[in-house]
């Protein structure tokens, strides 16, 4: 036995007491779980006066026990020493568990080939990624087949129709076919808030031009209840599942700069048909299941029909927008597009401008306002929008310099730069304003156009156009080749 204990590490005695007596295993088996505390309860004066009286009218499971507990300090500071803190929480989620109210439950879902995708946007700003050192602007939207778990993704640069209508015709065309039901939250591009609107009864409406977007392909919408995102489960789940690919791929890149757009798009694309590669058997069962595509596809576009006010604005999408004077007076139509605003008279294009992003923006061109206000230069001073008539912070600090040494001429001189910059290159009479101000010079429109017009002397000059010489190209064919080539 002495051998043997010595053996095992152990010493004889307790080799001695083990043969005779129970294993230390079946000795806590026979006394059963502990029945008695190893230090005093903290909680035995006032759990029943304070807490469960909270804890009973708390029906939603609003309270956290870590702020009970610091209210309760509040109550009785004596009675919940701080390093009880982790025993409460462990008392309330037994009490919960015991006495409390249900909890909602999740249902998991089994979804048929062919029957439902799932759409959201999402933002990816906090991954970091610049274009060129400039945040890229960007919104991610996504377009998830529940089943097979086959995505489509788009950049687009905002949560608009055209975002919704570019997203969801790109991910039926890159299936082959349209799903027969497609969910989504109650997105702003997709429904009308009837409250909002004055109306009484149901809350929200599809609206009609999405509602006839999905009956061209054959499918309907069908909306999630609102703040219950776990509803759209397959593509909130998706979403994650990018950003962490992303997350890791740029992490491996060891760089989140890109040189352009098109750039970031192929590497997002790449990681997109990674993870579309994963279940590539159970999208071959559902693209087979899905509605064909119809023989003509609708518009990306919408379109808006406005006034040109006599200020040469129009309103689009509630942002102030300059139009060529020409059209004051006119209606114009205004086709939006994702990421530009083509303007057209009697079907006749007259100007594209790059959609302002957002609501209440003002988007002003210099030229469209110039020639009238050479004519009024007094307008200037308190134009409405005197603030968007500087293209860059170089003409800003120009006519800064205008007005504190020529203060009587200094609108009429900056007028006519900018008319300038209108009729040339805008960077060229920029470089010459900056040439001015770094020389500590005056400003003068006659000064600018001097610099300028030097400038685009060379763009004139004819250069002589070289002819080659193919003698030495014939010296390369052998007179076979010759021949051949002559037959």
């Amino acid at each position: 036995m002495e051998t043997a204990a010595l053996k095992a590490g152990m010493d004889p005695k307790t080799a001695r007491k083990w043969r005779t007596g129970p294993m230390p295993s079946e000795s806590k088996a026979m006394k059963g779980p502990r029945t008695w505390r190893t230090r005093k309860d903290p909680f035995s004066d006032h759990w029943e006066a304070l807490v469960v009286p909270q804890l009973q009218a708390d029906e939603e499971g609003v309270l956290e026990a870590t702020f009970l507990f610091e209210y309760l300090r509040v109550l009785e500071p004596e009675g919940f020493p701080e390093s009880s803190l982790r025993t409460f929480q462990r008392r309330v989620a037994d009490y919960r568990a015991t006495q409390g109210p249900p909890k909602e439950v999740f249902f998991p879902q089994a979804y048929r080939p062919g029957e439902t995708a799932q759409l959201d946007f999402s933002h990816i700003k906090e991954l970091g990624i610049t274009l060129l050192g400039q945040p890229l602007d960007k919104m991610l939207f996504e377009c998830v087949l529940c089943f097979s778990g086959r995505r489509h993704v788009a950049l687009v640069p905002t949560e608009s129709f055209e975002a919704l209508n570019v997203g969801v015709q790109g991910a039926f065309v890159a299936w082959g076919g349209a799903p027969k039901v497609v969910v989504q939250d109650h997105m702003t591009a997709a429904i009308h808030n009837l409250k909002v609107q004055g109306e009484n009864g149901e809350r929200y409406r599809v609206s009609a031009r999405y509602e006839s977007l999905l009956s061209h392909y054959g499918a309907v919408p069908r909306f999630i209840e609102v703040a219950k995102p776990n509803q759209n489960g397959c593509v909130e789940r998706a979403h994650g599942v990018l950003k962490n690919l992303l997350r890791q791929a740029l992490k491996l890149r060891r760089s989140t700069e890109f040189a352009s757009l098109a750039d970031f798009e192929r590497f997002l694309f790449a990681l997109v048909e990674r993870l579309n590669r994963r279940r590539q058997d159970r999208w071959e069962e559902e693209r087979k299941l899905l509605t064909p595509l119809p023989p003509s596809l609708p518009s990306t576009y919408s379109e808006l029909v406005c006034r040109v006010s006599k200020w040469s604005l129009i309103q689009v999408k509630n942002n102030t927008i300059s139009v060529p004077s020409r059209l004051i007076g006119h209606e114009v139509k205004v086709r939006l597009h994702l990421d530009t605003l083509d303007i057209f008279y009697k079907d006749k294009l007259q100007e594209t401008l790059v959609r302002p992003v957002g609501r209440g923006l003002v988007v002003i061109n210099y030229r469209h306002l110039i020639p009238s206000l050479l004519k009024k230069p007094g307008a200037f001073a308190n134009y409405r929008y005197h603030e968007h008539m500087f293209p860059t912070l170089t003409f800003r600090k120009a006519y800064d310099s205008l007005k504190a040494t020529q203060p009587a001429a200094a609108d009429r001189q900056y007028l006519r730069i900018l008319k300038l910059a209108a009729d040339h290159m805008e960077c060229d009479v920029e470089s010459a304003l900056q040439l001015h101000l770094e020389a500590g010079q005056p400003i003068a429109s006659d000064a600018i156009e001097e610099l300028v017009v030097k400038k685009e002397i060379p763009r004139h000059l004819s250069l002589p156009v070289m002819q080659p010489d193919l003698t030495k190209f014939d010296q390369l064919l052998s007179g076979e080749t010759r021949e051949q080539l002559a037959a």
